[in-house]
């Protein structure tokens, strides 16, 4: 028994040393580029994906690239990490459920932190149960471009396989643990309801 949400953290969060290292590592990198996309991201961007700082609706950006070692490349594999990624990839229902932080670091041009936990539906109409904190950046290039950088650290993941029944091993482990994810259990643990 799982329970859907979305909850938005503040940014100090990270400040105060209350997620995982490399969310905490990606943070700085954009603090202390002041928002600009430096070398200094080079070493990162395997673990992140790059959106289009334009989105249209209640849906998501557009995906530019997706970082071999992201949440997202571990999700959906190699079909995510084609040469022209698409949100089209990813189902509609969760798109939208999740859409607000990338509105939110787009229009007001500052960091997004937050927990999600939603079921999802791949492609191969396998689900898997997602839990994970999510850093949304805004970056300004050179020329004056903007795109979204996002780190996705993964806490949990249950999958279903279209062929068996719900509750088969973890496919992707360990847990994430931390202060941030204890407090998180305690306040889910109450109140859970069915996928």
């Amino acid at each position: 028994m799982k329970k859907k949400y979305v909850e938005t953290l503040p940014v100090s969060t990270i400040r105060r040393g209350l997620v995982d290292e490399t969310t905490s590592l990606v943070y700085k990198t954009w603090e202390a580029g002041k928002g600009r996309l430096t070398k200094e991201f080079l070493p990162i961007l395997p673990r992140l994906v790059q959106f289009d700082a334009a989105y249209q609706g209640c849906d998501v950006p557009d995906i530019i690239f997706v970082g071999r070692e992201s949440l997202s490349a571990k999700v959906f594999g190699p079909s995510m990490l084609s040469e022209v990624p698409t949100t089209d990839m990813i189902d509609a229902e969760f798109r939208q459920f999740v859409a607000g932080a990338y509105h939110s670091a787009i229009d007001q041009d500052t960091p997004t932190l937050d927990m999600i936990s939603s079921p999802l539906m791949l492609p191969t109409c396998d689900m898997v149960w997602v839990r994970y904190t999510r850093l949304v950046l805004p970056i300004s290039l050179n020329h004056g471009s903007r795109l979204l950088l996002t780190h996705c650290e993964p806490i949990d993941l249950t999958w279903k396989r279209a062929h068996s029944s719900f509750g088969d091993p973890l496919l992707y482990s360990p847990r994430a643990t931390g202060p941030l994810v204890s407090r998180m259990e305690a306040s889910t643990n109450s109140e859970l309801s069915p996928p």
